[in-house]
């Protein structure tokens, strides 16, 4: 192996591991790396870290100061993350904006990427996260209060982002435009989500879709490379064409 990490506190408990540590290291739950290849973003129960990666022998590094991680109330001393966590973590084709799926809410984070640095940070004000209406600072989006997320998926030409919504007898997707700078939008009218049983302001999905199925619980989520359709997979498989494509 080229080498590991691990948090202090595991390091401190087994030092024979010979592993560096990293700030903010936790359980690792989701993997991210920049198209240029020069940066490895990992989300961990205490927030995110970030590690740039030598291109040519795979060596990882923690970069010093706050650019090295994101966490909540500025822990570990790592830039401020209003959430807790990340369950899965994507990156825009261009390479300047990561969006997250944060630990037990209704929300996504949107961070702004410095593409020299490697480092993260939200987006100004209300731009800097989507989420259902209770959570202050972030745009509210009424599908995303139907249930939790676990996962999300850009489509291959950045246009759009799409995110499964489970919990509380709903499944559905919830579809959104990228707009200036990577802030989200929820689309309008009918096309902002579908999903089973039908909610408002989602599409339904088609009766008899798949009869004898009775939970419609679309997670993990992806878009083809020609970026014509949308693969969920759940109790079997579902595919769905992207509107105006």
């Amino acid at each position: 192996a080229l080498g590991c990490f691990v948090s202090r506190r595991r390091q401190r408990a087994f030092p024979e591991t010979g592993c560096r540590t990293a700030r903010a290291l936790g359980i690792a739950t989701a993997l991210a790396v920049s198209g240029d290849g020069r940066h490895l973003y990992v989300g961990t129960d205490p927030g995110i870290v970030v590690l740039r990666r030598n291109r040519t022998t795979g060596a990882l590094a923690q970069p010093p100061g706050r650019a090295g991680c994101l966490a909540k109330k500025r822990q570990f001393g790592c830039r401020p993350y209003r959430f807790a966590g990340a369950l899965d973590l994507a990156i825009s084709r261009g390479g300047r904006v990561a969006y997250t799926v944060p630990i037990r809410t209704h929300a996504i984070a949107v961070l702004r990427r410095n593409r020299a640095s490697g480092a993260l940070a939200h987006l100004p004000g209300r731009n800097g996260c989507v989420a259902a209406a209770r959570i202050a600072g972030c745009t509210p989006v009424r599908a995303l209060r139907y249930g939790e997320s676990f996962s999300l998926a850009l489509s291959p030409f950045g246009r759009n982002l799409y995110v499964p919504v489970l919990g509380n007898g709903f499944g559905g997707i919830v579809a959104f435009e990228r707009g200036k700078h990577g802030a989200l939008r929820q689309l309008s009218g009918g096309w902002t989500c579908i999903g089973s049983p039908r909610r408002e302001g989602c599409r339904p999905l088609t009766p008899d879709l798949t009869p004898g199925v009775r939970d419609f619980a679309p997670d993990p989520v992806r878009v083809t490379p020609d970026g014509r359709h949308v693969i969920a997979g759940s109790t079997g498989l579902y595919a769905f064409r992207r509107r105006g494509i």
